[in-house]
């Protein structure tokens, strides 16, 4: 879910899990992850207007 672009707060929530720490359990973030969400941050922000 997370790599399809949920939230941690959403996915927590969809999970049933009253503790985000709880949900960090059952994640498994590779580098690969990490890298895709970098760049989809920097992709969002050169290609936005900036804010006034």
């Amino acid at each position: 879910m997370i790599r399809a672009g949920v939230s941690l707060p959403a996915l927590m929530r969809l999970m049933g899990h009253s503790d985000i720490q709880t949900t960090m359990v059952y994640l498994a973030l590779t580098a690969e992850d990490v890298y895709r969400e970098y760049a989809r941050a920097v992709a969002r922000r050169l290609t936005s207007p900036p804010r006034v």
